[in-house]
């Protein structure tokens, strides 16, 4: 065992153990982890206002906030398993303490870094490694100039040297074009990483009620409703 300078805010679970004085602490060193994910749904919430003219046309503007919603179904679990999970979350004291949440759909792929300065509103940026992500992987990013920035994105689409929109500018070399949404939230320098590996969400719950109901074979049930927020 060794000291340590700050409490785990990640929810335990398989690849994030939790030691007895609630720190992120490795199952090498006595690290208890938490149960995996029964299920797992995932929204994307971008409320858009509409109207309609006299004339039938339609129009429509894009509010100025986007969020990633997230609900979590757990399997029955024993005691043992259930005092991890539920025991970091009643620390979070419902709405008021912002965590972090990985989510298993989103493993082990290359961090990226970026090639060019990323302005506010912006959803493309280009990096200059040979690595292509996939459509759909979701990243944070890791800025030196800001440690503030904590909004999630998805990438929509990549663009290489030879493919690519001539409108948007030629590619060259290893140089990749990434199309992601939401728009960005903070302006990212260039050097930033592009956090792909196993991205870790920052979320609250969504209710200042934390229950669970325990089964004829006294086993706990429990789910979680949380939304993402951002500083």
């Amino acid at each position: 065992m060794a000291t340590f300078t700050s409490y785990t805010n990640i929810l335990p679970d398989p690849s994030n153990p939790i030691g007895v004085a609630g720190q992120s602490l490795s199952t090498a060193n006595g690290g208890t982890v938490g149960s995996g994910f029964k299920n797992v749904n995932f929204t994307s919430t971008a409320p858009i206002m509409r109207d309609r003219t006299n004339s039938g046309r339609l129009i429509t503007r894009a509010q100025i906030y986007h969020k990633w919603e997230i609900k979590v179904g757990y399997n029955p679990m024993t005691q043992a398993e259930f005092n991890i999970v539920n025991s970091f979350l009643i620390s979070r004291q419902g709405t008021l303490k912002p965590f972090f949440v990985k989510l298993p759909q989103y493993g082990s792929v290359t961090n990226l870094a970026t090639s060019e300065t990323g302005l506010v509103g912006t959803t493309k940026i280009q990096t200059s490694t040979n690595s292509t992500p996939a459509i759909g992987s979701i990243f944070t990013i890791t800025d030196s100039s800001n440690s503030n920035h904590s909004k999630a994105y998805m990438i929509t689409a990549v663009e290489t040297a030879s493919d690519h929109n001539t409108v948007e500018g030629a590619l060259t070399g290893n140089t990749r074009r990434l199309h992601f949404t939401p728009g960005l939230q903070k302006t990212v320098s260039s050097g930033s990483t592009l956090e792909l590996n196993n991205p870790l969400i920052k979320v609250i719950l969504k209710s200042d009620k934390t229950s669970y109901s325990l089964d004829q074979n006294n086993l706990y049930n429990l789910s979680l409703q949380l939304e993402e927020v951002t500083t």
